[in-house]
């Protein structure tokens, strides 16, 4: 609550109407709260109001948004956002699971593309960590949450997956 409070800077007694759907259907995890935020923007459901001078909302019309299947089709749309080069990186990456240790990434320095164009995995996945897509620590990279995972590989088509598997 406290989250979207301090991001319209409005008092909790203005936003609580919006706090409550929005964490009914995030379960107030930051990353879905973030990018469920940016979609109502983005469909003018969360405004800015030049006569009033404050954000604007209909609780109502945002609680009847479906949002099991927008997560995923956000984080998709985001990938789908991100430079060719980037997204190639993210998707062979995905390929490990949720996770990579540095010491994998380090023998995936001559990749190729299906198309023989080069893919620096290591070099997306610092921007990924840069975008919020990925976390770092010393020994691995991991993506911050298994949808993003998950939507990284369902880019990739059926018929090319067995490829990014023998890489």
């Amino acid at each position: 609550y406290e989250m979207i409070s301090e991001s319209l800077r409005l008092p909790l007694r203005l936003t609580s109407s919006l706090s409550k759907v929005v964490h009914k259907k995030t379960d107030g995890n930051p990353l879905f709260v973030v990018e469920f935020l940016h979609s109502l923007v983005k469909e003018k459901l969360l405004y800015f109001s030049l006569t009033s001078k404050r954000w604007s909302w209909e609780a109502d019309v945002i609680d009847l948004k479906c949002l099991k299947d927008d997560v995923a089709k956000l984080l998709t749309r985001k990938l789908l956002n991100l430079p060719p080069k980037m997204l190639e990186g993210l998707k062979c990456a995905s390929c490990f699971g949720s996770q990579i240790f540095t010491s994998t990434l380090l023998c995936l320095s001559d990749v190729k593309s299906i198309d023989s164009k080069s893919i620096d995995v290591m070099g997306a996945l610092e921007v990924g960590v840069e975008c919020g897509l990925i976390e770092r620590s010393v020994a691995m990279f991991q993506f911050s949450h298994d949808l993003i995972q998950q939507a990284a590989y369902e880019l990739i088509p059926v018929v090319e997956q067995p490829w990014y598997h023998k890489m």
